[in-house]
């Protein structure tokens, strides 16, 4: 356990850091190191003012993973950020949205397709996410909302309330898609009709 916030790297000073994590984790601050050998995993609590995207963060894992048990013991690393006053719900959103993309990946490829095909609306701190009409849209956005107000709240010190609107989208587009098919096919009815009762004509003449 960590007694007083200390350098990433002066906690782990031996570590040979990829060349490309450097700069990330350079002023980074570990609060805390909390080994559980029970569940085979060791949490680093971080602070950080500049934000460090989600892939970053797995990629450190594992390579700190490697470094400290061969890859035996999963290395988990908790991000929390006090970022500067530029920063508010709408610019942090466009900025780690990506990283909630990946974050959320890692969880269900199901509930990647939800967010990252969803619209998404921000104001103040409401942030609203559009998604297709479907009971598995309707089933997972409980834990979408979790998801999103927990990270938002424990990760950078923003409440947020997300909410969702369900659009007819997807079956407005497969209803529209099957009336062309069916117009092509009437057509084609119509076609053939014209061109036999053509050839009726020629044949009585």
């Amino acid at each position: 356990m960590v007694q007083q916030d200390k350098l990433f790297f002066d906690v782990f000073p031996d570590y040979h850091c990829p060349d490309k994590f450097r700069d990330l984790f350079e002023h980074v601050h570990v609060t805390d190191v909390v080994l559980s050998k029970s569940d085979k995993q060791l949490k680093i609590y971080i602070n950080s003012r500049v934000i460090i995207p989600k892939g970053n963060i797995y990629e450190m894992e594992k390579s700190l993973s490697e470094y400290l048990f061969q890859q035996r013991m999963q290395v988990k690393i908790i991000e929390h950020y006090e970022l500067s006053e530029q920063y508010n719900i709408s610019t942090l959103t466009d900025v780690y949205k990506e990283s909630l993309f990946q974050e959320i990946y890692h969880k269900s490829n199901v509930l990647y397709g939800l967010v990252k095909n969803a619209k998404w609306y921000v104001n103040e701190n409401v942030i609203h996410l559009t998604l297709d009409d479907t009971f598995v849209s309707r089933q997972r956005s409980i834990y979408i909302k979790n998801f999103l107000e927990h990270v938002y709240k424990e990760r950078f010190g923003y409440d947020i309330n997300v909410g969702f609107d369900f659009t007819e989208e997807q079956k407005e587009a497969i209803r529209k898609a099957n009336e062309h098919t069916l117009e092509l096919e009437v057509k084609r009815i119509v076609d053939r009709r014209e061109e036999i009762a053509r050839n009726n004509a020629l044949n009585e003449e």
